[in-house]
């Protein structure tokens, strides 16, 4: 179990949830798109169950996608309007390597995105924020 938790230089730490990692090691590229991932997830599906939730996670939606979602809540054919995984994971990528966010996992700075990184059981993985992190 990874227990993410989210900091910045300004405020309090901030749970972020927690992810069920079979594997004994990953790369810190794989820990970020599967919180990304895992962000996306729950916020598309609180949307379907018709919660209006804004989302909240590593990196937010440009200014341009949140005013778009914001206007278009639902498409023509009545469905609503999800973020992009996708998107989100490669904003989070550039953020990480443009030092947007340090990440440590059990107290250890991991540098790059292809590191490996290994925990026994469980472990805390923090993503300390340096800056806005608006579209990454």
């Amino acid at each position: 179990m990874l227990t993410m938790i989210d900091e910045a230089v300004s405020g309090p730490s901030m749970p972020a949830g927690t992810l069920t990692v079979p594997e004994s090691w990953l790369t810190a590229r794989e820990i970020i798109r599967r919180r990304v991932l895992h962000e996306v997830d729950a916020h598309n599906a609180a949307l379907a169950d018709g919660d209006g939730v804004s989302f909240v996670g590593l990196v937010q939606p440009t200014d341009t996608e949140s005013r778009l979602n914001a206007q278009l809540k639902t498409r023509q054919d009545g469905t609503r309007r999800l973020v992009d995984a996708e998107k989100q994971y490669q904003a989070a990528v550039r953020a990480f390597e443009r030092n947007g966010f340090l990440m440590f996992v059990g107290g250890r700075q991991v540098e790059e995105l292809d590191e490996v990184v290994e925990f026994a059981g469980d472990a805390e993985v923090s993503f300390l924020k340096l800056i806005a992190l608006v579209g990454g």
